[in-house]
Parts: structure tokens; C-alpha cells; sequence
């Protein structure tokens, strides 16, 4: 459809090229071995003003109280991490990223937020 799709693996990548508008991360940031590494990388590839959106599993929804790492959502092989909103925020924020928008499933299970790289001032 004419867009630019980057997809490789980040965890050996030092540099993912850009500028990048945006920057989607659907159900993958739990899964790579530095994600403070991922998105540092990912914030250093954004176009001022551009938009990363998070989505991952969060361990504070109701599969994980009930079932903790036997939730069908996880499994502790392919789940190095797990976030919770404010860690979200604390790691897109220590990239230097402002977080505008976060979320969480109505069930808790899931956890999202879109963060911005500063625009430039004139």
C-alpha cells in the first residue's frame, strides 16, 4: 500500500534506521532480552512528534491473579517480561518519550500506551 515496513529482530539491532512517524509494538516488547535497549532504540528512530504504541500483557489483570505464570497468556519460556502500566511509563519516559495516552483491558490482562518524541521548538 506504498508504506515502509521495518521488521527484523531488535535485540541485534544498534540501529533501526528512521525517521519513523510511527512505531507499533503489538504483544513483542515482553518477549526481547533488553526492552530498555528496544526502546531507547526505538525513541532514537522516531521523527520529532512521532508516536510509539505499546501493546503488551500485564500481569496485573485477573489470568494472572487467578492463575499467576500458568495463565494461558504467558508461558515463562517465551515471556521474559512482563509490564505493568507504570513500568511502561517509566521506561518509555526514561528514553525520553512523553507518554499521553495509557490503558488497560477491561479485564486487565493487557496493557497499552502511545508516547511522543519531543517535537522540535524553533
Amino acid at each position: 500500500r506504498g508504506h515502509d515496513v521495518w521488521v527484523d529482530n531488535i535485540d541485534h539491532s544498534g540501529d533501526i534506521g528512521g525517521p519513523y512517524a510511527a512505531i507499533v509494538s503489538e504483544m513483542s516488547l515482553e518477549h526481547v532480552r533488553r526492552p530498555d535497549h528496544a526502546v531507547q532504540l526505538v525513541a532514537d528512530a522516531l521523527e520529532p512528534g512521532g508516536l510509539l504504541l505499546v501493546y503488551t500483557v500485564c500481569p496485573d489483570g485477573t489470568s494472572f491473579r487467578h492463575a499467576g505464570m500458568a495463565s494461558y497468556l504467558v508461558g515463562p519460556a517465551e515471556h521474559l517480561f512482563l509490564f505493568s502500566e507504570s513500568s511502561l511509563v517509566e521506561l518509555c519516559e526514561r528514553a525520553g518519550l512523553h507518554v499521553g495516552r495509557t490503558w488497560t483491558s477491561d479485564s486487565g490482562d493487557d496493557v497499552g500506551i502511545v508516547a511522543e518524541k519531543a517535537r522540535l521548538t524553533d
